[in-house]
């Protein structure tokens, strides 16, 4: 008896391979019969496995302000992303200002590593934005072993920081807010931080 395994997901595919193979050994004089069944694996978290661990690619060209936030906010949806924060403002002197919010919360053990966050690229004339063009936040707050670490990657006009705070849970406002924005200060980012209630808006400063 021969076992094996098939990339393909479809099981009309698999049925046809394995018929395919039975018609080869019966040609070569050998008798043989297939039987194909699935095979079931458990994934904890299958839409934010997906979505965490790829690239969105988005094309700002020729796009209204209201039809790039629409995009980005479509996309990050149908990759399992469907609480993202977004906005997308034009500045009446030229310029634009586009800031993502994404929020993530992961609970284990230490030995449990969480999936990483998903990045976003916004590219015109099909490369990449040059200096990262925009504001983005993505929080993550990680509760291992009782105890919860707070982790923002934040990028704002190709400076980008990572804000790491353990223990957030048992600060104040106050002292998360004055955590999070010395260390942004000291990556060179100039925010706003407002703390309320434990929960983090971020925006660039004016």
């Amino acid at each position: 008896m021969l076992r094996t395994t098939s990339a393909k997901r479809a099981g009309t595919e698999v049925q046809h391979a394995a018929a395919e193979f039975a018609r080869s050994l019966a040609a070569k004089g050998y008798s043989a019969s297939v039987a194909v069944t699935p095979h079931r694996e458990r994934v904890r978290y299958p839409a934010v496995a997906y979505a965490f661990d790829q690239i969105i690619r988005i094309s700002v060209d020729g796009k209204t302000a209201a039809a790039l936030e629409a995009e980005i906010r479509d996309k990050l949806s149908q990759a399992g992303v469907p609480n993202a924060q977004v906005s997308v403002t034009d500045h009446p002197g030229g310029g634009r200002d586009i800031r993502l919010t994404v929020e993530r919360q992961h609970v284990g053990d230490a030995g449990t590593a969480p999936e990483p966050m998903p990045q976003l690229v916004l590219e015109r004339n099909g490369a990449p934005l040059e200096g990262g063009e925009g504001f983005s936040v993505k929080v993550q707050k990680k509760k291992i072993d009782g105890a919860t670490s707070l982790t923002v990657d934040v990028t704002a006009n190709g400076k980008s920081a990572k804000v790491e705070v353990p223990n957030s849970d048992s600060m104040s406002d106050a002292a998360l807010t004055d955590a999070v924005s010395s260390q942004l200060r000291q990556a060179g980012i100039d925010a706003r931080v407002t703390v309320t209630n434990g929960k983090i808006e971020i925006e660039p400063a004016r």
